[in-house]
């Protein structure tokens, strides 16, 4: 007997109906389905149309899916979540707060472009947010991540002016070009399980804050952070801290060009390079500019150290 496979739409559980089948039930969630057959056969080249028993569910309709005799399907009306093997493909709905199904893997790209969402809560299954997901969804105040997420694709939230605070998962390993771009009131807490972060771009340029630790920093080497606030160790990044550790100079120097706090700790750091070198050519102390004395081992009066050049 010929079984044609479908999906729950409640649990994204795996049905089959059988020829002659007038209700299918799902054996995990117990929604039920009725099938209304045409008068020609179905099982040969006609449509077979499975609409949700919402009296079982008291769910809100989600659109109806039109199975034909090879087992392909397709959607009649655009549904609130337009879902193509796990890839969340287009939200059709009208609600401001969102909640994504289960059977979801991956938003899909532009899956929300320019929604006038507030809110979504993702399930722990999606692993990643595609190419501009929530793009210009300047309604968009929270946003709750999967902790099994993996990948923020490029331009993900960009622009999405109203953000304040998203928590970034343990895990996460990838975050696209400008993934974060011009979201201007949100604050980002970097997770050290980062990987990846092409230093080209402004992944967050034009946000609030950026924290992140100085573990990181070292590991990616040069993170493209381009945003109002930097900080590091949860301290904010000023000139005297660049001035201070010379590899976290070396690192970030280039990866807040534009940004007043770069351009005067590059300044301070080129000015006292230029006084070493000016020290040293006239015989004086490297550290201190001070005048040596001694005989045979030579010290700097002023601070006391070795002459070492």
């Amino acid at each position: 007997m010929k079984m044609i496979p479908k999906m729950c739409t409640q649990c994204g559980a795996q049905l089959h109906m059988e020829k002659g089948d007038e209700v299918i039930v799902c054996p995990y969630c117990d929604t039920e389905y009725t099938i209304e057959k045409p008068r020609w056969n179905p099982y040969e080249n006609g449509p077979i149309v499975v609409k949700l028993n919402y009296a079982s569910t008291g769910s809100s309709p989600t659109g109806i899916n039109v199975v034909n005799g090879s087992g392909q399907s397709s959607v009649a009306e655009e549904r609130e979540f337009n879902i193509d093997r796990g890839v969340l493909v287009r939200y059709g709905g009208t609600s401001t707060d969102v909640m994504i199904p289960q059977e979801v893997a991956a938003i899909g790209n532009n899956a929300f472009l320019s929604k006038k969402i507030k809110s979504v809560i993702m399930s722990d299954h999606v692993t990643e947010i595609r190419e501009g997901a929530f793009y210009n969804c300047d309604a968009l105040k929270t946003v709750t991540l999967s902790k099994n997420l993996r990948v923020i694709g490029s331009y993900a939230f960009w622009g999405c002016k109203s953000l304040e605070n998203i928590v970034l998962p343990n895990g996460l390993k990838e975050i696209g070009r400008d993934a974060f771009a011009d979201s201007f009131k949100l604050q980002l807490y970097l997770p050290d399980s980062l990987e990846k972060l092409d230093p080209r771009y402004n992944h967050f340029k034009g946000c609030h804050s950026v924290y992140l630790s100085s573990r990181l920093v070292y590991k990616l080497g040069t993170p493209p952070i381009w945003s109002q606030n930097v900080y590091i160790d949860s301290v904010l990044l000023t000139a005297n801290m660049l001035q201070r550790d010379s590899a976290l100079m070396k690192a970030m120097r280039y990866t807040l060009i534009g940004n007043q706090i770069e351009k005067a700790a590059y300044y301070e750091e080129s000015r006292r390079q230029g006084m070493i070198r000016q020290w040293m050519g006239e015989g004086l102390c490297r550290y201190c500019g001070g005048e040596f004395g001694g005989t045979f081992i030579k010290k700097c009066n002023n601070c006391r150290r070795k002459k070492d050049y």
